[in-house]
């Protein structure tokens, strides 16, 4: 019997505009991964946005940010919250074919 997959989720808004970041947070299980795209990484340099998440049994096992949205927006040269990798376009695709499902918020 094969394994399931964990779950990769995508965030493309705002910590500071919607709360479709705090929605997925409430939602991630053990394992799963979180992409930061588009405006979501203005959450990769806020360090307060994860402290809740560290302290969580149930924290997912990556937490990734699109360099190349960083670099759009001027925060590749910033220092990110602890624990969150930069991941490329290729990067991406990996995640996606490694994950399933894959929901986007």
């Amino acid at each position: 019997m094969n394994k399931p997959l964990p779950a990769l989720h995508i965030v493309n808004k705002s910590p500071f505009a919607a709360s479709s970041l705090e929605q997925c947070l409430q939602r991630l299980a053990v394992g799963d991964s979180l992409l930061l795209i588009e405006d979501a990484v203005y959450a990769a340099i806020t360090e307060e946005i994860w402290d809740g998440l560290r302290t969580q049994p149930n924290k997912p096992a990556r937490i990734l940010a699109l360099s190349p949205d960083l670099c759009q927006r001027g925060l590749a040269d910033k220092s990110l919250a602890e624990g969150i990798e930069q991941v490329d376009y290729a990067g991406f695709v990996e995640l996606v074919t490694t994950h399933n499902p894959i929901h986007s918020w």
